[in-house]
């Protein structure tokens, strides 16, 4: 599947919120994006440094760490 500039966009603009340390911002952005795609690693990669270095939410960021290996293995 080809991902196109919407998501490119939407990353980029998660991206830089957590790099700004806009960290809500940045949430709601990655959410958003993993909503979309729920099995893309680099999304989920994100999400789970916005949750453990930024927001402190070791739960949601351990689940996003362990979905990422778990794909990693499928491979």
């Amino acid at each position: 599947m080809a991902l196109g500039t919407d998501y490119a966009e939407s990353y980029q603009a998660a991206e830089k919120a957590y790099m700004q340390g806009s960290y809500e911002a940045a949430a709601q952005a990655i959410d958003q994006l993993a909503d979309e795609y729920p099995t893309d690693p680099n999304v989920l990669l994100l999400k789970g440094h916005i949750y453990c270095y930024g927001l402190n939410n070791f739960e949601v960021a351990e689940q996003q760490f362990n979905s990422v290996l778990h794909l990693s293995s499928d491979l």
